[in-house]
């Protein structure tokens, strides 16, 4: 599904755009997707050249692994684990609303970069889109712009927040009736497997959101992208 479908076409493009944007030494880069589900981003990111690991505590990855596809795959808890400053970036893409604890969390991870690192996050948007969407999909809480301040602001936090912008603002209709008004399910055939037309219409919104994101930033969208760099000292 993530192969064609339009919300993962369009973010995997945004990630690719970040990286080349914030990392001075993009072309060298080593990346790790922590939460990585199916694998697929940090296979695509390392079959584009840039070399990106994949680590989850599901191994929803093991297709791709048998295929040897992607940097390389881990099935592990961060938490058992004292992680090394090793990484010029780290993913953790739609992972921390999926953690009760995501303070702690993101701290553990931030330990894997390396100073002046990046890490790139996305999160479902605004608290008052909840829906039985994000229970059954196992959400602890959606996100706002100060929530993602708020990784910076603890007295021991490394990170910096360089940048936080809303997306998917072009489908957030459609987003709307599924959740709101029809009550159709994130399960639903109607967005896991939208017909080929509509997928091709939705894509092609995303193409015209992203083109312009370099001037300006839309002001709400049903998730957030931040990106984040871990302080030298």
């Amino acid at each position: 599904m993530e192969l064609d479908h339009f919300w993962f076409v369009e973010r995997r493009k945004i990630i690719l755009t970040l990286l080349k944007k914030y990392l001075s030494n993009f072309k060298t880069s080593i990346g790790i997707d922590v939460g990585c589900g199916s694998g697929y981003t940090a296979a695509w990111l390392s079959e584009n050249g840039i070399p990106t690991a994949g680590l989850d505590a599901h191994p929803g990855f093991a297709k791709l692994q048998n295929q040897k596809r992607g940097y390389g795959f881990v099935q592990g808890d961060i938490f058992s684990i004292e992680p090394r400053s090793e990484f010029d970036f780290v993913l953790l893409l739609d992972t921390i609303e999926h953690i009760q604890d995501d303070r702690q969390f993101v701290d553990q991870v931030c330990k894997m970069l390396k100073p002046e690192g990046i890490l790139i996050m996305t999160v479902p948007a605004y608290q008052s889109l909840w829906s039985q969407v994000d229970s059954q999909s196992g959400h602890f809480r959606r996100y706002e712009k100060k929530d993602l301040s708020e990784f910076t602001l603890r007295p021991h936090s490394k990170l910096n927040l360089v940048r936080a912008f809303y997306f998917y603002a072009t489908t957030l209709p459609l987003y709307l009736l599924t959740r709101k008004l029809a009550k159709v399910s994130f399960r639903s055939n109607s967005e896991q497997k939208p017909s080929p037309l509509i997928n091709f219409v939705l894509k092609a919104l995303l193409r015209f959101e992203h083109h312009f994101l370099t001037p300006l930033n839309f002001p709400f969208g049903s998730s957030l992208f931040a990106v984040f760099k871990k302080r030298a000292h």
